[in-house]
C-alpha cells in the first residue's frame, strides 16, 4: 500500500513540472492509474497468493492438497485464501478514482456505465490470467520468481501502463497491446470513457476489445495451467 501511495505522490510531482503527458492531463492520468490499481487489487484478492506461492508449494509438496479436493485444482487454489491485504490498495485506488472523476466531470450515460463495469471485469480477468500464466511456469522450472517479479513487483512491466500508452515507442505499444495486453486494462477503456478518440493507438476499434482480450488471455491461462498440471501429475505418477 505504501508503494501505491508513493506512486500517486510521484505522479503529482511529475505534473507539477509538466502540464500534460502525451496530451493527458493530471486528472486523466490519475484516472488511468487508479483504473489499473482497482483491477489489480480485485484480482489480487484471489490470484496473488496462490500464484506467487505456487512454486514453493510444488517444491515442498503442499500443492498435492489441491489435487485431493472434490473441486478443480485451479478453482480450489483461487478461492482457498482471500488476500485481504489488498483491501487497503483497493480503497486507495477507489479514492483517487473518485477524485479524478470529480475533476474530469465526465458525461456519464447508460452505455458508459455498462462499459465501465465491463472494463472492471475485463481488467481483473487480464491481471488474474497473467498471474496464472506466470504461476504455471512453476510446473516446468524450479524457481520462477524472476518471471513473477516482472508482473508483480512495483517496478515491473505492469507499472508502465500507469502512463498513457501513446507516450511510449511503437514496440512498447505493440508489447502491451498484442503480447502482454495490459493496455486493455486501463488505456483503451480510458480512451473511450474520456472520449480521447484521437489518442487511440492501433485504431478506434481497440476501445471495444478489452472483453475479447480478457477472454482470449483467460483461455490461454487455463490451457497453460492444464498443461502444467498434467506434467506435474505425470511426474508424480
Amino acid at each position: 500500500m505504501i508503494n501505491i501511495g508513493s506512486f500517486y505522490v510521484f505522479l503529482g510531482v511529475v505534473f507539477e513540472q509538466v502540464s500534460s503527458i502525451s496530451g493527458w492531463t493530471y486528472y486523466e492520468a490519475l484516472f488511468l492509474v487508479s483504473l489499473n490499481w482497482l483491477c489489480t487489487s480485485i484480482s489480487g484478492f484471489f490470484f496473488w497468493t496462490p500464484m506467487v506461492s505456487l512454486a514453493q508449494s510444488i517444491r515442498d509438496g503442499s500443492f498435492d492438497n489441491c489435487l485431493i479436493r472434490p473441486i478443480r485444482p485451479l478453482k480450489f487454489c483461487i478461492f482457498r485464501q482471500f488476500q485481504y491485504t489488498f483491501i487497503g490498495r483497493l480503497l486507495l485506488a477507489m479514492f483517487f478514482l473518485t477524485k479524478s472523476l470529480m475533476h474530469l466531470e465526465m458525461d456519464w450515460n447508460v452505455g458508459k456505465i455498462i462499459y465501465f463495469c465491463i472494463t472492471i471485469c475485463s481488467g481483473t480477468m487480464i491481471h488474474g490470467a497473467l498471474l496464472i500464466l506466470m504461476g504455471s511456469v512453476s510446473f516446468w522450472v524450479i524457481d520462477n520468481s524472476e518471471m513473477m517479479n516482472l508482473i508483480t513487483s512495483y517496478d515491473g512491466v505492469r507499472t508502465l501502463i500507469d502512463f498513457p500508452l501513446s507516450a511510449f515507442s511503437k514496440w512498447i505499444q505493440v508489447l502491451f497491446t498484442f503480447i502482454v495486453p495490459y493496455a486493455f486494462v486501463n488505456y483503451y477503456p480510458a480512451v473511450f470513457l474520456l472520449e480521447k478518440r484521437g489518442d487511440t493507438v492501433f485504431g478506434p476499434i481497440m476501445v471495444y476489445l478489452p472483453p475479447i482480450a480478457a477472454l482470449l488471455l483467460w483461455i490461454a491461462a487455463v490451457l497453460m495451467w492444464g498443461a502444467g498440471l498434467r506434467r506435474y501429475e505425470s511426474a508424480g505418477a
